[in-house]
């Protein structure tokens, strides 16, 4: 009897050992100090556009952040989030410009922890669009509430808004011109009524932050058969 007693306090015993929870404490003494800069995976920004950097940092020693060919402003309301800190970041000239990020000790000492370097271009000539058909694409029958858009891909990483100052239209020995955005009823008319013709489309585009004055495309006018 003894030795069926002895037996259960053995067997429940492991099984409650076997129930307890593990509890592992590391220290972060042994970790190395860690920084993260996300930026969408971008490698090349453009010239004076803003950018928006979230930047996160390991420690508990304040955040050193330098920049190179760029200005960088930290976004206040940042420090209320859990999200890390997020700074504005403009570019200022062409060539590369880079955002580095340490732990500020104190006046004598600091730890880099991470360097970002960008290639920054110049803004490329913003492409056009007819009732949103790009540039070298094929236009029909037109509605009289057609429209000239100027814009880059959601994609592309260029967020300037612009806003048409006055347009010209070459349709063989043809020219039309008018102001704002819409087409005038006389182009549209002859537009509908031609076939396979190309059509030459220029612009004046409002003061923006791209530099960018004036942009163009080509169409091709073909009626539906």
């Amino acid at each position: 009897m003894k030795t069926l007693f002895k037996g259960i306090f053995i067997l429940l015993s492991f099984f409650s050992i076997g129930q307890n929870d593990t509890k592992l404490i590391t220290s972060r003494k042994d970790f190395p100090l860690q920084a993260v800069i996300g930026l969408d995976a971008l490698n090349v920004l453009y010239k004076g556009q803003e950018y928006t950097f979230s930047i996160t940092s390991s420690g508990t020693y304040d955040i050193s952040v330098t920049s190179k060919n760029a200005e960088i402003k930290l976004i206040d309301d940042s420090k209320k989030g859990t999200g890390g800190l997020r700074y504005l970041v403009t570019p200022i000239d062409t060539g590369e410009c880079s955002i580095s990020v340490g732990n500020y000790i104190n006046e004598t000492r600091s730890v880099s922890l991470v360097r970002y370097t960008y290639k920054v271009i110049d803004f490329p000539m913003p492409p056009l669009q007819i009732n949103n058909i790009q540039s070298g694409q094929i236009i029909t029958q037109l509605s009289d509430s057609t429209e000239i858009k100027c814009s880059f891909p959601e994609l592309s990483g260029i967020f300037e808004s612009y806003e048409i100052k006055s347009w010209e239209v070459i349709i063989g020995s043809k020219t039309f011109e008018g102001k704002g955005n819409l087409f005038t009823k006389e182009l549209i008319q002859y537009i509908n009524q031609t076939e396979k013709e190309f059509l030459h489309l220029k612009v004046k585009l409002l003061k923006n932050k791209t530099g960018h004055n004036s942009s163009e495309g080509i169409y091709l006018i073909r009626q539906n058969e």
